[in-house]
């Protein structure tokens, strides 16, 4: 069972490592009246977040 838990675990962390490197361009965001410019996968953490 533990094997199986770490399996899982390091299927998870190369998928989320992928999506991170595939998503490194930068992008403009408005927030309220500024514009700012991240990274897409930091933009996607942020709204996952909220």
């Amino acid at each position: 069972m533990k094997n199986l838990k770490l399996g899982i675990s390091a299927i998870i962390a190369v998928v989320l490592i992928i999506i991170i490197f595939q998503n490194l361009e930068p992008v403009s965001t408005r927030l309220l009246f500024a514009t700012v410019k991240m990274p897409r996968a930091a933009l996607l953490f942020l709204t996952e977040q909220l």
